[in-house]
């Protein structure tokens, strides 16, 4: 069998519309010759009636403080909803098409509710499920633990999925399908020079998704580097684009080349403190680190997340005997790419435009894969799209 898995996003099953393109793409793999898995989010989004989050709401109002365990198997039924509804009209439609949840897939995670990973992929019945000429359509991001309850992947995890399916299964492909044409080299409603990307390394896809970009979850890249043999693609379910491929490195290693710019504003930046003293090591055991970044400057921890998780670090960290201090809500861009630490005349030629500009930051901090700046929210547009310039325009100056 020769197998392709496609994923759809929650806004490519939201309607009767949108849903049209996605039985397209499905009809486009069969005619091609494919034993077809279909990956499926929830419907739509928050306040779409059958979005996770509208689902989520509705124990949530009425128990704050229900458990992830409970909360686990609300958020699963979004993708239970428009799987069997995907399933169901490809049936209508003459094909034969099973509706299988994460459980019934054989996906077997840990038991951290909320934010499972996946421990293996028990690939028999999909298998079989495909050798009786079945499209075999599956709940994202959910499985089962090994006491039989069920969990979910946390945000993305349909991503997640998709790739983890696609290696158990030893696919030809897994396509990521979603409301742009692929992975570009910044968010195009910020930025109207962005560039569509041909392809992007692993591991700056995964820079990129770290630093704030929201295509493709980290996770999934990383389930799929373990499977290179399997092409994993970025795509648009609303247009015939080819998108973007996510693969190997290339073999040139030793030259600086850049890939894209991100980032976020209205974000809280503080420094992390000791009441007294206490080691910093394992400070913010306990958060996931997708939900902040952390620096260090000076003999200081520099921590940066969103409103909303910067609470549950607060509380963690003062539980810990330290304090955040200094607060500020700033923006916080990143640009990507690899062997950036050998160009240090990138690095200088990047600073001197920011003080051309007459922009200040907060921080400057540079790895080998990215240089990320704490800027004002005023900034953050024009720092985005300056940034951007050394990406598409700068190539040559940048490279000597």
């Amino acid at each position: 069998m020769r197998i392709l898995v496609q994923k759809f996003g929650g806004t490519s099953v939201a309607t009767e519309s949108s849903r049209e393109h996605v039985y397209k793409k499905i009809e486009e793999a069969v005619d091609s010759g494919y034993s077809l898995v279909v990956v499926v989010s929830a419907m739509g989004r928050n306040g779409d009636p059958y979005a996770t989050d509208t689902l989520l709401n509705l124990i949530k109002k009425e128990y704050p403080f229900a458990s992830k365990r409970e909360l686990d198997v609300i958020f699963s039924c979004g993708e239970n909803i428009s799987g069997a509804i995907i399933a169901s009209n490809l049936q209508k439609r003459g094909y034969k098409s099973v509706y299988l949840s994460g459980a019934q897939a054989g996906i077997i995670t840990d038991e951290n509710y909320a934010d499972a990973r996946i421990t293996r992929v028990e690939n028999d019945r999909i298998v079989n499920l495909l050798k009786e000429g079945n499209i075999v359509v599956a709940g994202g991001g959910q499985g089962i633990s090994e006491k039989g309850d069920i969990t979910t992947l946390g945000r993305g995890g349909s991503d997640t999925t998709a790739c983890a399916l696609g290696a158990a299964l030893g696919a030809y492909e897994v396509d990521i399908y979603t409301d742009v044409e692929g992975i570009m080299t910044a968010d195009p409603r910020k930025v109207k020079d962005a560039v569509l990307l041909d392809e992007i390394s692993y591991e700056d896809c995964c820079t990129l998704a770290n630093m704030g970009a929201k295509v493709i979850h980290p996770r999934a890249v990383e389930t799929a580097m373990k499977e290179p043999k399997t092409k994993l693609y970025v795509k648009s379910t609303f247009s015939s684009h080819p998108g973007t491929l996510i693969c190997d490195e290339s073999l040139e290693k030793d030259k600086l080349k850049l890939v894209g710019v991100t980032g976020s504003d209205n974000i809280i930046f503080g420094k992390i403190k000791s009441r007294e003293y206490n080691p910093l090591k394992g400070i913010l055991d306990g958060l996931k680190s997708e939900d902040y970044k952390m620096y260090y400057k000076e003999g200081a921890i520099i921590i940066t997340t969103d409103a909303k998780n910067f609470k549950a670090a607060e509380k963690l960290i003062d539980d810990r005997g330290f304090i955040i201090d200094e607060c500020q809500n700033i923006a916080e861009i990143s640009i990507v790419g690899s062997n950036i630490l050998q160009y240090p005349e990138f690095h200088d030629d990047l600073i001197n435009r920011m003080k051309d500009e007459n922009i200040s930051y907060n921080l400057c901090v540079t790895a080998d894969r990215y240089v990320s700046l704490l800027v004002s929210n005023e900034n953050y547009n024009k720092t985005l799209n300056l940034l951007h310039e050394f990406v598409v325009n700068q190539f040559d100056k940048v490279l000597g």
